[in-house]
């Protein structure tokens, strides 16, 4: 049978039970200059080290230096169209070598080659939040 917790407590009886698990500051990515940040991902396969950030109309690439606390720009590309165009989430493919990030910004679904920064895809009047897509 399960503990009860007491009355107020926010702990379950298991994270009570349990060592607290501490958070390490990696790096700092400083992209200010592009705008303010709406997502950032790891790579999801390989070492770790490429983590990308959308800011603004900005798709970022970053390297994580081992040896710093500054993460290096590795690359960069700008979202352009008519308009205020702003990212607004985005994930890492798994295949191919995780040389692809998926975006998406209003209504369009965007694909990106990590390799050259590039464009390769887009998917105009994308289905809106909410709404089941078949993979």
């Amino acid at each position: 049978m399960p503990q009860e917790s007491e009355p107020g407590s926010h702990e379950s009886p298991d994270d009570a039970a349990s060592a607290a698990h501490s958070l390490e500051l990696l790096c700092h990515l400083d992209g200010a200059a592009h705008g303010s940040t709406a997502c950032v991902a790891w790579e999801p396969t390989g070492d770790g080290k490429r983590v990308i950030s959308l800011a603004d109309n900005h798709l970022l690439l970053w390297d994580l230096q081992e040896s710093s606390s500054q993460a290096v720009l590795a690359g960069s590309a700008s979202l352009e169209g008519r308009g205020q165009l702003k990212f607004t989430s985005g994930r890492w493919s798994p295949h191919h070598s995780c040389t692809q990030v998926a975006t998406a910004s209003d209504t369009a679904i965007r694909g990106w080659d990590t390799r050259t920064m590039s464009q390769v895809y887009c998917i105009e009047n994308a289905p809106p939040p909410g709404t089941s897509v078949r993979q």
